[in-house]
């Protein structure tokens, strides 16, 4: 059985597992730490202790956790939509009003009087990409072009060969590729 989590409970959850999901630098974990973290969330009183009354099982706090809490708490951490725009695309562009959305990281932006699609994330979730990409050239958006910017770190930098493989399947699929360190 669900249940609606209390505002003030919710916050404090989101907000208690955003800064240990940060602090173990959650997007670089294995996934078998990630499962390990979960599970302690679960098990601990001030999380699973305070959700489970609310949502009824340890697979439901699981889910929450992971549906909920960790989206919401490390969902920002990325570049905004605006500063993608500047770096794919020249500090003159801009997002169109209202068009900025996620799964994946998108909107419209205005760049030289031309509509361009934007998509960004990093580049193992490439194919998310190019589909959303190719999608908005069909849809009902019909910019003129459109641009997969892959996000990256020094840390987290993608081999050359790797490079190499997703820009020949961007020109093969029409789209243009771009690369922005954060």
């Amino acid at each position: 059985m669900s249940r609606l989590v209390p505002d003030a409970t919710r916050r404090a959850v989101i907000e208690l597992i955003g800064a240990e999901a940060r602090e173990a630098d959650w997007e670089h974990l294995t996934q078998a730490d990630k499962t390990a973290m979960l599970s302690r969330w679960v098990t601990r009183g001030d999380v699973g202790g305070v959700l489970r009354p609310l949502l009824g099982s340890d697979g439901e706090v699981r889910v929450w956790v992971k549906e909920v809490a960790l989206k919401r708490s490390l969902h920002g951490r990325g570049p905004t939509a605006s500063s993608v725009i500047s770096a794919a695309l020249g500090p003159a562009a801009a997002p169109a009003d209202s068009t900025v959305g996620d799964k994946p990281s998108h909107c419209l932006a205005l760049s030289e009087g031309e509509s361009v699609y934007v998509c960004w994330d990093r580049s193992a979730n490439a194919k998310h990409l190019f589909w959303a990409a190719l999608n908005a050239l069909e849809g009902e958006m019909s910019p003129l072009r459109a641009v997969v910017a892959f996000v990256e770190t020094t840390a987290d930098a993608t081999p050359d060969d790797r490079r190499q493989t997703l820009e020949r399947i961007a020109r093969r699929c029409g789209l243009t590729v771009t690369w922005i360190e954060t």
